[in-house]
């Protein structure tokens, strides 16, 4: 059987030191055709340095000023791309060396045309913490399973055909965080996936990773256009019920951090697309608001009396 070329984008920006790592493990795969192009969005540190240094023929390094826009750098790495196969890393995760090997097979029939596996998450000091579980990993048309979050697809485990990704439309720039996703529900509009639950990627959480919490309204956005787009009833429910929820995990982060107006205006939309739930929210964000005021009137913040 013939061996596909698999070409690996990395986009990167200042993480010389992760970035080695995740170019290593790479370079470590038992599947050897592949090519690996890193887009370097800038980085300021040892990155351009660090590349230079790698004595790999199969490495191409593109470089641009910096953008700050991951769907961008992802889309500069796949113009480029020469394989049939495209496989996405970051710069902070790792693969287990059998990875390519795994997953190529699994996509030589020709009826599937994309393939994700199971991961482990770890910290900074790289202890696990979170694992895949069977029930989350989902093969055929997952286009449901993924409106209800019943996949667990996540960008690094990812390998598809390069075709199939552009006719998705590659990755939608004017969004700046949950890009990966929306790509993952085009390709699953289009073509059926082959998963493995064998935990071949390895997440790293770690205090560089970015926090974006405009990520709720853009999931309410991508929501919203899927809910324009399907005609299936049960399909449109369960995005309504996603944007629900968006705006009640914004509610409650908002809350969380003190923010009590925007916290209000968020349980209000999600009343507004799923009203049982919102109302529901909407009592317990009114009730945290008056036990916080209640705190501040008694004194110290902590429901003490002063004097």
């Amino acid at each position: 059987m013939s061996q596909p070329l698999i070409s690996v984008i990395v986009p990167t920006y200042n993480r010389a030191a992760l970035l080695r790592e995740a170019v290593d493990s790479v370079r470590r795969q038992t599947y050897r055709h592949w090519e690996l192009i890193v887009v370097d969005d800038g980085s300021t540190d040892d990155t351009t340095a660090l590349l230079a240094g790698f004595a790999e023929p199969r490495l191409r390094v593109i470089r641009s000023e910096h953008t700050g826009n991951p769907a961008r750098v992802r889309n500069a790495g796949l113009a480029v791309a020469r394989g049939e196969y495209v496989a996405f890393l970051d710069d902070d995760d790792l693969w287990q060396p059998g990875k390519l090997a795994v997953q190529v097979p699994l996509l030589a029939s020709g009826r599937f045309r994309w393939s994700y596996s199971g991961f482990v998450r770890v910290d900074a000091s790289g202890n696990q913490f979170w694992q895949t579980t069977p029930d989350r990993i989902r093969n055929g048309f997952i286009l449901a399973a993924l409106l209800e979050i019943q996949a667990a697809v996540a960008l690094p485990t990812v390998v598809a055909e390069r075709a199939l990704v552009d006719d998705a439309g590659r990755f939608d720039e004017a969004m700046r965080t949950r890009e990966d996703y929306a790509l993952w529900l085009d390709l699953a509009a289009r073509a059926e996936v082959v998963a493995t639950p064998e935990q071949l990627t390895i997440v790293r959480d770690h205090p560089g990773r970015i926090f974006r919490p405009e990520g709720y309204r853009v999931s309410v956005a991508l929501y919203r256009k899927w809910l324009g787009r399907l005609t299936d009833r049960a399909l449109r429910r369960v995005c309504r019920r996603r944007i629900a929820d968006s705006y009640l995990m914004e509610g409650r982060y908002r809350a969380a951090v003190g923010q009590w107006r925007l916290a209000l205006a968020a349980t209000l939309g999600a009343l507004r697309w799923d009203p049982p739930q919102g109302v529901r929210r909407l009592l317990r964000a009114l009730a945290r608001r008056a036990l916080a005021r209640n705190r501040t009137a008694n004194g110290d913040g902590l429901g003490h009396r002063r004097g």
